[in-house]
């Protein structure tokens, strides 16, 4: 449960992370 627990963040974390990279290069290349 605890290793689940983990996972989930992770992956929350890494896709806010792509989110952000990705609004990041579109108004980079305005």
């Amino acid at each position: 449960y605890t290793d689940f627990d983990i996972e989930l963040k992770d992956l929350v974390q890494t896709s806010s992370v792509r989110e952000y990279q990705s609004k990041f290069e579109s108004l980079s290349s305005m």
